[in-house]
């Protein structure tokens, strides 16, 4: 180590979903484009991630580093989509909702083991009361 801070990715990603890969040699991020990019830690030259949307988010490398677990915040239910990083071939994972839905308008965030079988999420739930008020004019 020569303790020198040197980037290995252009300007702009987005530091949010960073997902470091198992061995920590490559990290999958948003670029400034919003593509889900791959950049090596050890070259300068990133690729793309076929078959994830600008709007997914990372979730986390699946257990074998073959895939990537990617959510669309904001949708209920959250689908949840395991994502070959070579291929870009997409499937469904799992579906992800609350008991109750009243008030849920998606998905904020979403975890997972590292072998996909278990998931945390969170969401945000608005609840409101209406009244009936008569008389006032």
């Amino acid at each position: 180590l020569t303790g020198n801070h040197e980037a290995f990715t252009e300007t702009g990603i987005s530091s949010y979903d960073g997902l470091v890969y198992p061995d920590g040699r490559l990290v999958a991020a948003h670029g400034p484009e919003r593509n889900m990019m791959l950049y090596p830690a050890e070259a300068r030259e990133s690729q793309p991630v076929p078959g994830i949307a600008p709007s997914d988010r990372g979730i986390r490398w699946s257990e074998d580093g073959a895939a990537l677990f990617v959510f669309t915040r904001g949708e209920l239910p959250g689908k949840v989509f395991r994502v070959e990083v070579t291929t870009g071939e997409r499937k469904l994972w799992k579906e992800l909702s609350p008991s109750d839905p009243t008030g849920v308008e998606g998905l904020t965030g979403v975890r997972t083991t590292p072998d996909g079988s278990t998931f945390a999420y969170s969401y945000a739930q608005r609840l409101n009361d209406l009244y009936v008020v008569e008389g006032l004019f």
